[in-house]
């Protein structure tokens, strides 16, 4: 287990540090909430705003066993009584989505992946693919990539690499006498791979690294791959955008949020649902039933603003770019939210802000003095 410390030191200056790398023997809430106890007693750590987490539903139980036993430390400093201790990892969560609409496509993206394979197998093979690419007169830097069949980015890499080369693929199925089109008929090969699950639970599954039958890649194979970068495209830059560790990140998650569920609705458009036969039709149709599976997914962690954690929205109020009235319009423009909604909700952040500045307001003057100097700090 790897457990790493972000905080900001008294010049505002933003540090992340590992404090934790050890074994686990046991993957239940229980064990993984007395790891990280032990972890804050050596480190002598009192103070913890909030843990982030995959959704594994074990790290639910350790997060609440460990508020449990901090709550009865003499020098308690937890924010609000570790009400908002729970972070759910936002690029986790966006995993899950890609990966469950990925299945939609599994026939293309497995195609073009063994065409990779086949590049990247041995010296010889990649020489000859790097003819092919000077012959078509195409940029030979950075050439293809493989992927990890479990990670969607690295998955979205290879992709966009490999469609940079289409002509150079498409030029070795057009010679007969070459290794390239008989590797696509050698036996199937077959690995494991331990994942985390769709609920966070950990799963095997089986990943073929060279489906007989399947490729070289067809047609239609690269148009779905070119639909499909163009639509992940978002999905990429939000990861990459969550996952920064040298600049604050919370403010900009709810924006982060909203831009994953218009990318989705984009693909559930009437515009794009076609019945006519062409290639470019059934492309739609399989993005059209890839958008709802992916919607789903979203509604289970992301139905409504209230299912992520209210930090977040505090985050973004904060921001002085947006405030309180900007944390409305959202609600009422992108979310579709009903005026009585969108006074609740405002309500209940104005609530916790308040809440906030009273905590913070008693950690920084002392109970005593909590009373007299809460109005100057407000």
């Amino acid at each position: 287990m790897v457990l790493t410390a972000h905080f900001v030191d008294d010049e505002w200056n933003m540090h992340k540090r590992i404090i934790n790398f050890c074994p686990i023997a046991s993957h239940t809430g229980k064990e993984i909430g007395k790891l990280i106890e032990q972890c804050l007693v050596e480190w002598k750590i009192e103070k913890v705003m909030c843990i982030s987490v995959d959704n594994a539903s074990a790290n639910k139980v350790a997060i609440e066993w460990l508020v449990g036993k901090m709550l009865k430390w003499p020098n308690c400093q937890l924010l609000l009584e570790g009400k908002y201790m729970h972070v759910r990892c936002l690029a986790h969560i966006v995993n899950l989505i890609v990966k469950d609409g990925l299945k939609k496509l599994d026939k293309s993206v497995t195609s073009i992946r063994n065409a990779v394979r086949f590049v990247r197998s041995s010296p010889r093979r990649f020489d000859y693919f790097k003819k092919c690419v000077e012959t078509e007169k195409l940029d030979n830097k950075g050439l293809v990539v493989m992927d990890v069949p479990t990670r969607w980015n690295s998955t979205y890499l290879m992709l966009e690499s490999a469609l940079k080369f289409r002509k150079a693929f498409d030029r070795m199925c057009e010679d007969e006498d070459n290794a390239y089109m008989s590797y696509f008929q050698e036996k199937e090969d077959v690995g494991l791979e331990y994942f985390d699950g769709v609920e966070g639970e950990g799963e095997v599954e089986k990943f073929r690294k060279g489906k007989v039958g399947v490729g070289p890649p067809t047609e239609l194979d690269w148009e779905c791959a070119q639909v499909f970068v163009s639509f992940l495209k978002v999905f990429y830059l939000v990861t990459l955008k969550v996952s920064a560790s040298k600049h604050p990140t919370s403010h900009t998650a709810v924006h982060d949020m909203i831009a994953v569920e218009s990318e989705i609705i984009k693909l559930l458009l009437p515009s794009n649902i076609s019945f006519s036969p062409s290639p470019r039709s059934y492309v739609e149709g399989v993005l059209r039933n890839m958008g709802e599976s992916m919607r789903a997914k979203y509604q289970k962690y992301f139905g409504s603003i209230g299912s992520i954690n209210q930090l977040f929205v505090v985050a973004l109020i904060l921001d002085p770019r947006f405030k309180l009235r900007h944390f409305s319009h959202l609600l009422k423009k992108q979310l579709g939210c009903v005026e009585q909604e969108i006074e609740e909700r405002s309500n209940e952040v104005r609530a916790l802000m308040k809440e906030l500045c009273d905590a913070y307001t008693q950690l920084a003057v002392g109970p005593q003095k909590n009373e007299k100097n809460k109005a100057k700090l407000l």
